[in-house]
């Protein structure tokens, strides 16, 4: 699976908060309109047209759209925490200094030539489809560099992105390997640790593997069910349920309510 991922939108809409949320991290584009949110320091921030910058989902708040003559237009590429460890583990002493926990030029813009160049290459290599994922992720860490670069202070977000706990570490593994083969087993291996460490990790917080995997595929179907017409029993399948009946009991049990009355529930919203 892909470390790195391209969502865009027309709209931003608040959504419920699901149980289990994992980090988000990297970088927003705005291309029409405009995108407010308010720092973690509850500092009001504007991004315009043409602007960008790195995002830690801890770190940003209240974030909303704005069209400009009806129109909004905007790219969030996500990168795995991992990709950020593996820059981390990398980082060159010459920026690896910061003078304060706050950024200063917190947008960036077609005025920072190289960055843009990266950031547009980077896009376009991956709706092309036909980009290798290691071509993807050198030009996703020579963008974190050269952003770096411009804003060493951005390194905040960078690191903490990299500061995750067990249970974080396991939530995105299972999030990108959702309609994958996800068990106890490669998840362990995938951590780099044994299955009695895992499961001895995750407990110490209150939490078991198997309760954060159906968490995480309730809610994977959840948002099928919302954004599709596949029928509930194709959704089942993609969402790794052995069976249609498995599917119901275990999503009425997390969500209150069938996937047929839950999404009768959101056509009706």
């Amino acid at each position: 699976m892909s470390r790195i991922k391209v969502y865009k939108h027309d709209i931003f809409v608040a959504r419920k908060a699901t149980r289990y949320p994992t980090t988000q991290c990297g970088l927003i584009f705005v291309k029409e309109g405009q995108v407010t949110y308010k720092t973690k320091e509850n500092l009001p921030r504007t991004l315009s047209a043409g602007d960008f910058t790195i995002y830690h989902s801890d770190r940003i708040r209240a974030l909303e759209s704005h069209a400009d003559n009806g129109k909004f237009n905007a790219d969030i590429i996500t990168f795995e925490p991992s990709l950020f460890r593996q820059f981390c583990d990398n980082l060159h002493l010459s920026i690896a200094q910061t003078t304060d926990s706050e950024v200063h030029s917190y947008a960036l813009n077609e005025s920072h030539e190289i960055a843009n160049d990266i950031l547009t290459i980077l896009l376009k290599a991956k709706d092309s489809g036909a980009s290798t994922e290691s071509m993807l992720e050198s030009l996703a860490q020579a963008l974190i560099y050269e952003i770096l670069s411009i804003e060493p202070n951005f390194q905040t977000m960078v690191r903490s992105a990299c500061d995750q706990g067990t249970a974080e570490k396991v939530i995105g593994f299972i999030e990108i390997n959702i309609e994958g083969d996800v068990s106890l087993e490669s998840t362990a291996s995938f951590l780099g640790m044994s299955i009695a460490t895992l499961k001895r990790r995750l407990a110490a917080e209150g939490l078991s593997f198997s309760q954060i995997l159906k968490i995480k595929r309730v809610n994977h179907a959840a948002t099928k069910l919302r954004l599709s017409n596949k029928s509930i029993a194709q959704i089942a399948i993609e969402s790794g349920f052995k069976s249609a009946a498995h599917f119901s009991t275990a999503f009425k049990g997390v969500q209150g309510m069938t996937p047929k009355e839950f999404r009768q529930h959101v056509k009706k919203g």
